[in-house]
């Protein structure tokens, strides 16, 4: 999910995807004379599912939609309008292209907050964002289709239909 939110951020901002950095991995203390995104998740939440079967191809598509709450971190000398062009961007043309692309829907903006005096820097920028993001994960299985069924329908009497339907 982190990498599909860095292919958009991408993207968008037209961003180094090198300077964007996916959930902290392998985290180096940074340049901060250069600009960097780092991408988190905080939660996730299952919000439903849904199954559609096509009879003719004998498959079925099981699918599930997970909303996300991400944090969105700018460092370094252009912080500020990275995370405002975010913020901005989210609700353009080209930004719900990308998410269609990309299969994903991204809210609005949660609040900006700077992080400079919270985190001690005194020389590097640092803003932080939060987004929830909705997500719908498939996948496609191959299931036989049922042409005919041998039914039996019973009450307290007995047997009121058995045969083939």
């Amino acid at each position: 999910m982190l990498k599909l939110l860095g292919d958009y951020l991408t993207a968008l901002l037209d961003f180094d995807p090198l300077k964007i950095i996916i959930g902290r991995e392998n985290f180096t203390k940074l340049n901060t004379n250069e600009s960097f995104i780092i991408l988190d998740y905080l939660t996730s939440t299952p919000l439903g599912n849904f199954n559609s079967f096509d009879g003719i191809a004998e498959k079925i598509n099981i699918s599930t939609l997970t909303r996300f709450r991400v944090t969105i971190l700018t460092i370094g000398d252009n912080a500020s309008d990275n995370i405002n062009n975010i913020e901005l961007l989210i609700k353009s043309q080209k930004s719900l292209e990308l998410q269609s692309d990309l299969n994903l829907r991204i809210g609005n903006s949660l609040g900006v907050r700077n992080l400079k005096e919270l985190i001690g820097s005194i020389f590097t920028d640092t803003f932080e964002m939060e987004l929830n993001i909705d997500i719908t994960k498939g996948v496609e299985v191959d299931t036989l289709r049922i042409d005919t069924a041998q039914i039996v329908i019973n009450n307290e009497k007995g047997v009121i239909y058995n045969g083939l339907i």
